[in-house]
């Protein structure tokens, strides 16, 4: 991967003049997510001429507060090899709509909603438009965390038919920063008895801490080393207000807790086997990257790599060029050995 964010304005003139206009082309959709909530989506549509032998379609889900519109120069470089992608934003952040009168506040009712709305995505919109046979998921922070407890059964109902046959024949899963835990200053069980008292209080739709709405000068502090892409970024949500997330709510805390602690348990009685990349941050002060030992501990699959990326903060994707290049690379990689891997395993 060429370096391109050495320094901020030659880097702001790189996503002026090529990555925008590169996203801009690119397919926006709305579909109805489950109670029929708008969600926003994308979809990169593969270039013939970039087309590899490992060219395939990644399906991208982002973390909290984030829009697909913060990944636009990793869908630019992953395009450059001929990869078709799919995202989308979950309900409540980005350009999906918003759950309560102030949009600044994180919220979900329940995290089955989100695992309700990747079902509905992956059946109504990737199921319908996709190029590839081979796909690979690719999910970032609480993006990880819903992807998991989807494909360990931890809806609230049968998986929808067309997600079913897509996650059934699923090439390989890469997680970055997974949200297995959060890291919390009070600990897990204190945060819980808390942000469940003020729920039962009827403050379940209040920030759980303060300040509550983005400060975008000073957002991104915790994601990332390059200065230049969170600058980028930072000038894109002040030109984008509709975009813009604060912090969560009690209730989206709660059910983060009471989530994240069924997915361990999950993790522990059903070992995920399909080929596994995990990127591991060593600077991440959002989740708890401890609780993700339990991925290596309990998986029961045949390919499992994990990258240690020991200078990264909580965002591979959007940090500096060094760190970059190696997720992309490892990402690239992992296509290709998993690919073979499952050639190897049905010869036919």
């Amino acid at each position: 991967m060429t370096m391109r964010a050495q320094d901020v304005h030659g880097y702001l003139g790189f996503m002026r003049d090529e990555v925008m206009p590169f996203f801009e082309r690119q397919e926006k959709l709305r579909f109805l997510g489950r109670a029929g909530v708008s969600l926003s989506g994308i979809h990169v549509r593969p270039d013939a001429a970039r087309r590899t032998p490992h060219s395939c379609t990644l399906v991208f889900v982002p973390g909290r507060t984030e829009s697909y519109l913060k990944y636009a120069e990793t869908f630019y470089d992953l395009a450059a090899h001929g990869h078709e992608i799919f995202a989308f934003d979950h309900r409540g952040q980005g350009f999906s709509e918003r759950l309560l009168a102030d949009p600044q506040v994180g919220y979900v009712a329940d995290f089955d909603d989100y695992l309700g709305d990747f079902e509905t995505f992956l059946a109504t919109v990737v199921a319908s438009k996709r190029s590839f046979s081979r796909s690979f998921v690719v999910a970032h922070s609480m993006g990880g965390a819903i992807v998991l407890g989807t494909l360990l059964g931890m809806g609230d109902g049968p998986r929808q038919p067309g997600a079913n046959e897509f996650l059934d024949g699923l090439c390989g899963l890469a997680l970055s920063a997974p949200m297995l835990a959060i890291r919390l200053g009070f600990g897990e069980w204190l945060t819980q008895a808390v942000v469940s008292t003020r729920c039962l209080l009827g403050q379940a739709k209040d920030f759980a801490t303060q300040p509550g709405p983005i400060d975008v000068a000073r957002y991104g502090n915790d994601l990332t080393h390059s200065i230049p892409r969170l600058t980028w970024y930072r000038a894109t949500l002040a030109d984008r207000p509709e975009i813009q997330l604060g912090l969560p709510s009690n209730q989206w805390m709660l059910e983060a807790i009471r989530y994240t602690a069924l997915l361990r348990k999950r993790l522990k009685q059903k070992p995920l086997a399909l080929p596994l990349l995990v990127l591991s941050p060593g600077r991440d002060s959002v989740v708890d990257t401890e609780a993700q030992t339990l991925i290596r501990q309990s998986y029961g699959g045949r390919l499992l790599e994990r990258i240690a990326l020991p200078d990264a903060a909580h965002d591979p994707f959007l940090e500096t060029d060094e760190i970059r290049a190696i997720v992309l690379s490892s990402l690239q990689q992992f296509v290709a050995v998993s690919e073979d891997l499952a050639a190897a395993s049905n010869p036919g």
